[in-house]
């Protein structure tokens, strides 16, 4: 029942289309467990394009150096695939706020 409690909507709230308005709560349970999971998400995210990044030019260089196409190929699309999983979990929370503002101003 708690819950249920925590969403106060009255009928002041009401936007003039007849719709609630309902806003964030900052105050949500596991407010903190999320967090502390959204952040080490990121973490292994940003070690895990790291890896990707550093095995990727091992594989670019060994395949220029033994004249061998096929690797050095998928040495640069691996550390372009790097690189973008960086820009993306780097980038992620900044996204996801400019969407929330745009979908805010619907």
């Amino acid at each position: 029942m708690r819950a249920l409690h925590s969403a106060h909507v009255t009928v002041s709230s009401y936007l003039a289309d007849g719709l609630p308005k309902v806003g964030i709560n900052g105050n949500a349970p596991g407010k903190a467990a999320a967090t502390d999971l959204l952040g080490a998400l990121m973490f292994y995210g940003l070690i895990s394009g790291l890896g990707c990044l550093l095995v990727s030019t091992i594989v670019f260089g060994l395949g220029r150096y033994f004249s061998h196409h096929g690797s050095a190929v998928a040495g640069r699309v691996g550390i372009l695939a790097g690189l973008a999983v960086a820009i993306l979990v780097g980038g992620a929370s900044s996204l996801i706020n400019w969407a929330f503002g745009l979908g805010a101003t619907i």
